[in-house]
């Protein structure tokens, strides 16, 4: 199967006539900032891949890091090297890509919404352990004065 037929085949599995579908969409504001969610059909809450990449840090991501997000099948934003040691299974299920139709039919990219508090315990842990780097640290105190209000 050569890179185009691929191609074809990625496109079309992703965006069958069955994908999901949502139901509600809404705004979930964490400490000022927003990121789109949505409720499918089978109840499952999806927070929106552009909105909490740039939540984490990662609107733009490089080449090299979308390559080893793709090879971990992981989201970008959870991929950096100092953070690897806390990778989990369930970190990894909850990571992968949903691909799903809007209210309005645009199809969409997002994440298990219980992605969110996995993330977070990364970014505790980390900060306890002394390996965030500044712009981590940045991050994990926002999410720790969210959770605290």
């Amino acid at each position: 199967m050569d890179n185009h037929e691929r191609a074809v085949k990625a496109i079309t599995e992703r965006w069958h006539p069955t994908i999901p579908k949502a139901t509600h969409s809404g705004i979930l504001n964490i400490a000022g900032q927003e990121i789109a969610c949505d409720v499918l059909k089978d109840g499952r809450r999806i927070l929106r891949h552009r909105n909490f990449a740039k939540f984490m840090g990662k609107s733009k991501a490089n080449s090299e890091d979308m390559e080893r997000a793709r090879t971990l099948n992981l989201p970008v934003f959870i991929i950096a090297n100092n953070l690897t040691p806390y990778l989990t299974p369930v970190l990894a299920e909850r990571g992968k890509e949903i691909f799903y139709k809007g209210l309005d039919g645009r199809k969409l990219i997002g994440y298990d919404a219980t992605l969110l508090p996995e993330v977070c315990k990364i970014y505790v842990q980390g900060e306890s352990d002394g390996i965030l780097q500044k712009q981590q640290l940045v991050l994990c105190h926002l999410l720790k004065d969210a959770l605290q209000q």
